[in-house]
């Protein structure tokens, strides 16, 4: 049994939860120039719930104030391919890329 008491709190918490993150949401993904990594994915077969995938393959690349994610794999509900460029001009500026 829930009280009027306790559903005004969960409201309150919600609020404020909702304040946090658009507070930082705002803030955009800053990459150092001098950094440099690259990290790949390969796995023959992955369970998400109820999403079933195989052949799960993709690759992330950290270079020059960028970003590269190309993911592929194929799904009980079909194949898909991902591929993400996120370019972060200035601390206030960035280009996101998605096909």
């Amino acid at each position: 049994m829930l009280n009027i008491e306790d559903i005004g709190e969960a409201i309150r918490n919600m609020e404020e939860s909702r304040e946090a993150m658009a507070r930082d949401s705002a803030r955009l993904l800053d990459f150092p120039e001098n950094l440099s990594l690259s990290l790949s994915l390969k796995a023959d077969k992955l369970n998400l719930y109820e999403f079933d995938m195989q052949e799960v393959q993709g690759s992330v690349s950290l270079r020059e104030r960028k970003a590269y994610c190309d993911f592929s794999t194929q799904t009980n509900m079909g194949d898909t391919r991902i591929q993400l460029l996120y370019k972060n001009q200035t601390s206030r500026r960035a280009d996101i890329f998605l096909d």
